[in-house]
């Protein structure tokens, strides 16, 4: 049958019968048709996103059970804003709760965020790492943050070096990889409760130089 009366034969049917013929005899036409439309359109979206540029990401661990929502702005949009960023540099910053430490419950949200977590730091995907003392301790422990002391612009030691806290890494010696950042408009502004209030740099990241300019913008913007 030649493509103008499959035509001809379809545009006599009545809707209804026009229906059922194209389901039985074209659903594999049309399947083909729609998994062709969902490749092209995850292979743009792919070549899209690959036009964008990660400037930093940063991670806010809630360990308390009764703490409020946290406003993310102040990173995505405000310290967006004060770098002058463009369209196609992205900062973005994520919420995640687990309660941590020896005497912590255990349960399949806190299991999941460790997960998630750690396969962060291992991909790279985190630089900023924002929670409370004994999640700072946790990850301390197994040597995810940079040593302050060497990650940070001798004039920033210098202003922040009160502010600097030692946990034990590894080998259990204490060295300082943490900032306390409470009291600062910036935790005030993301609602950050002071025991949440502690920031580290992830060792392995790869923009540390965006990560010196958010602790910048944290204590000189008050």
């Amino acid at each position: 049958m030649s493509f103008r009366t499959e035509i001809e034969k379809m545009r006599r049917m009545p809707p209804k019968d026009l229906l059922w013929y194209l389901a039985e005899y074209y659903k594999f036409h049309f399947l083909g048709i729609l998994l062709a439309c969902l490749f092209i359109g995850i292979v743009a979206s792919t070549v899209y996103r690959g036009t964008f540029d990660t400037m930093i990401n940063a991670v806010f661990l809630i360990s308390e059970p009764n703490a409020g929502a946290l406003d993310l702005t102040p990173v995505t949009e405000g310290f967006r804003s004060h770098e002058g960023m463009g369209a196609k540099q992205l900062v973005t910053a994520e919420e995640l709760y687990a309660q941590l430490g020896p005497d912590a419950p255990v349960s399949e949200t806190t299991y999941a965020t460790v997960t998630k977590l750690t396969a962060m730091i291992a991909a790279q995907e985190m630089d900023v790492f924002i929670s409370g003392e004994s999640a700072m301790a946790n990850y301390a422990a197994y040597d995810a943050f940079a040593p302050l002391e060497a990650a940070l612009p001798p004039d920033l030691l210098q202003t922040l070096s009160p502010r600097l806290l030692a946990y034990p890494g590894s080998d259990g010696v204490p060295f300082p990889c943490v900032l306390d950042i409470s009291g600062t408009d910036f935790a005030r502004r993301c609602n950050l409760s002071d025991g949440n209030a502690h920031l580290a740099i992830i060792v392995n990241s790869q923009r540390r130089d965006v990560c010196i300019a958010l602790i910048r913008y944290i204590f000189e913007n008050p």
